[in-house]
């Protein structure tokens, strides 16, 4: 009861994100199954898996009989659904809006490090209710499951940094060994992960050496399983999406060749409009383009002006992680759901902004 009472404002917004999700994906959501063209990879995958427990031929590549080879952590997700229920869209998208609401418990501790609980309740208050987060919940794509997980990343993350726990440090690097499975180019992050483990660590000695052995060894571990699969198939290693089993030229052959300019993959990535829709979605157009502006245009100037305001380490982080996860996209192929992940961190740093000027409007009033 002590618990229910002293977070009853944060419980109470969960909740109500969580049923105002629920109403969402049952209302405004149609039955239809592909919103993306990519969610049929996954979800086919998924169904060979229950079939006969591999994960089968890529639907789109059957004529040259060639098997799946992209990230497998989603398809892996989606077994049980499959498995259990002969409607199992609707419950996929039900339990990926309850992932998302219960990550707003790591977005709330991570706000609480830096300011005061009403503005920490606030920024929680946007994450859960941002149309984004809400939309993507309800969706059978990796983004279902993969912003609760960068959230998880991001905490154990900036938690270690806060207080030196070497085992918050060893979570973070199992979290973004398995987002790598579910979108490779999240590897990109592991340089704020191994900025993070320099800083920390700082003095070379014995245990800086334990410490490196052992989180490399997590990594492999949770990567290995994976990689021999593929090594069986292609005779190869690779990345977990795996653009040897094509056996001709890879999709990252393919990227370089065809990849937008810089100038427009970042344009692409931050627009406030949702950019690379299957043209068979519905959430394209009218107000819901309106909807997308109005919601990220203040992000986008949180994350611009924070910086004007105020500075520490935390947030310096922070913006290495933003960076070095857009560099990838920004470099090969980007549109806006790519980025959409990444949208709590504008939300902290919104947050974090808006608290450090009533703070300063407040101190104001007190010396006058």
């Amino acid at each position: 009861m002590g618990f229910l009472k002293k977070h009853y404002f944060l419980i109470s917004i969960i909740a109500l994100s969580f049923i105002t999700r629920v109403l969402f994906v049952n209302v405004f959501m149609d039955s239809s199954k592909y919103y993306w063209e990519d969610t049929i990879h996954y979800y086919s995958a998924a169904e060979s898996i229950v079939k006969d427990g591999t994960f089968g031929i890529d639907p789109e590549r059957v004529e040259k009989n060639l098997s799946f080879n992209i990230e497998p952590v989603y398809s892996i997700f989606l077994v049980p659904f499959v498995y259990f229920s002969s409607d199992s869209f609707l419950w996929i998208r039900l339990f990926q809006e309850l992932l998302y609401v219960l990550s707003a418990i790591w977005v709330f501790l991570l706000l609480k490090m830096h300011m005061n609980t009403n503005f920490s309740l606030f920024g929680t208050f946007i994450y859960l209710f941002y149309p984004f987060y809400i939309y993507f919940g309800g969706v059978v794509l990796t983004e279902g499951i993969y912003t609760p997980l960068l959230v998880a990343y991001v905490y154990y993350s900036i938690k270690y940094l806060s207080t030196k726990k070497t085992s918050l440090f060893y979570y973070s690097v199992i979290v973004l060994a398995i987002l790598g499975h579910v979108k490779v180019q999240t590897w990109s992050m592991g340089l704020a992960t191994l900025i993070i483990f320099l800083y920390v660590n700082r003095k070379i000695n014995l245990q800086f050496f334990k410490k490196a052995i052992i989180c490399t060894s997590l990594f492999v571990l949770v990567c290995l399983p994976w990689g021999i699969r593929n090594y069986q198939l292609t005779g190869q290693i690779s990345l977990p999406r795996n653009y040897g089993v094509n056996k001709g030229e890879s999709e990252m052959e393919m990227r370089f060749k065809t990849k937008d300019n810089v100038y427009t993959n970042t344009i692409n990535f931050f627009s406030p409009s949702l950019t690379g829709v299957d043209s068979r979605n519905k959430f394209t157009g009218g107000l819901y383009s309106i909807v997308s502006i109005v919601s990220v245009v203040p992000l986008i100037l949180g994350m611009l002006l924070l910086p004007l305001f105020k500075r520490n380490k935390y947030i310096g982080i922070l913006y290495i992680m933003l960076a070095s996860y857009a560099l990838p996209y920004i470099i090969l192929f980007a549109r806006t759901r790519f980025r959409v992940p990444i949208d709590f961190v504008m939300i902290m740093f919104l947050t974090l902004l808006i608290a450090e000027l009533w703070n300063r409007v407040m101190l104001k009033k007190i010396k006058a």
